[in-house]
């Protein structure tokens, strides 16, 4: 049939979730609420479990809270830093400059959309998101309950596609407690998601290790008007010249005997290409294809078989689940109202200060704001 573009089970199984979910919500239509932009589902079931589990381990999450303020305001201090150091990077090297930050978005045909968005298989990106709201919230109430304070509701909430979830705690009971409870529970969040990161990266390590070999060099990008990129260049490195791939430093070995303007027969997984090479930027003297950031690449050793496809699909989820978790956690706990950090400083200056804390809150918020910008559209507009 003229004009009929086959479509992977990504996509199609993509569709039929977004039209159940679209089904789900309009049967329960009279439930979701409509504020400010953002669809918002409140819930009073399960509950009951989290009081249950609360009030049966109150000791341990009370302790959990308490590692979580010290973890949470290390992270913190790191993640603001790194945002720091990049805008400075952004600023005074605009040429090298690339996004410090991005928006994570599920994967989408546009490839036009991804240069300025870090984009993630769909089922990798709900699957993760999920993990990260419900660790995060079920924190925040785990920790909530362990000071006795009541939750009114949770539920989930959505703006466009994003979705989001969310803990209602007793305002009140909230405002009346001491500094070091408001500060046990606004940490616990992003200390979970940090505990997740830990524990799937040493899984995801340990899945790596025994079963994953060297098998070529992949890059992060093309460099604009490179030899690579005029001949649109894919996949991950394995032969050059004849000779084989399978981590960086062969391909540091091999090129370095390649000379400026001589021409390469560069095999990958994706394809074959020849071009001639340039020189480079940093050194005149060596030649130059134009990847950035090249690093070993690992495939599924063979002895796998034809479970080697299951085996992979199930390393990359735990990777991006891992990413996703500390990627949320950090930025959750940068110093910007309304977000965990934002929350937890306002605390932290309430009882360093005893007053007038609102204005300097608010400062380091828009100064912190401004600093994300600069990492989000900097290297954009510079």
């Amino acid at each position: 049939m003229a004009g009929f573009i086959p479509m992977d089970f990504e996509s199609l199984s993509t569709i039929a979730f977004l039209i159940i979910i679209v089904v789900l919500a309009f049967r329960d239509r009279k439930n979701i609420e409509f504020k400010y932009g953002v669809f918002m589902r409140k819930m009073q079931k399960g509950k009951k479990w989290i009081y249950v589990v609360g009030d049966k381990h109150k000791r341990f999450f009370s302790i959990f809270g308490l590692v979580a303020i010290v973890v949470c305001i290390i992270a913190s201090l790191i993640s603001f830093y790194l945002i720091v150091q990049s805008s400075y990077e952004i600023i005074t090297r605009p040429e090298q400059a690339r996004p410090g930050l991005q928006p994570i978005i599920p994967s989408v045909p546009s490839a036009a959309v991804c240069k300025y968005a870090l984009c993630v298989p769909f089922w990798y990106w709900i699957i993760g998101v999920l993990v990260v709201l419900l660790s995060h919230e079920l924190s925040h109430a785990f920790v909530s309950r362990s000071a006795n304070i009541r939750i009114k509701s949770f539920g989930l909430l959505s703006l466009l596609i994003l979705p989001g979830a969310f803990v209602e705690p007793d305002e009140k009971q909230l405002k009346r407690s001491s500094s070091l409870t408001k500060l046990k529970i606004y940490a616990a969040g992003s200390f979970a998601n940090i505990l997740i990161f830990a524990m799937l990266t040493a899984v995801s390590i340990g899945i790596f290790q025994s079963l994953y070999v060297e098998s070529g060099v992949y890059y992060q990008a093309l460099i604009e008007g490179s030899p690579a990129m005029k001949a649109e260049m894919k996949g991950a490195i394995t032969d050059i010249n004849g000779q084989k791939i399978s981590s960086i430093n062969d391909f540091k070995n091999v090129m370095a005997n390649v000379s400026v303007g001589q021409k390469v027969d560069i095999k990958t997984n994706k394809g074959n290409y020849k071009f001639s090479t340039a020189a480079s930027p940093d050194n005149s003297t060596q030649s130059y294809i134009g990847i950035a950031n090249p690093n070993t690449f690992f495939a599924v050793t063979p002895q796998i078989g034809l479970l080697g496809g299951a085996v992979d699909w199930t390393y990359q989820l735990l990777v991006w689940v891992a990413f996703l978790n500390i990627g949320i956690g950090l930025v959750n706990l940068l110093p910007i109202k309304p977000l965990d950090g934002g929350l937890v400083y306002e605390e932290i200056l309430k009882l360093v200060f005893k007053k007038n804390t609102q204005m300097l809150i608010n400062a380091i918020s828009i100064i912190t704001f401004a600093i994300i910008l600069i990492n989000i559209i900097g290297p954009y507009i510079l």
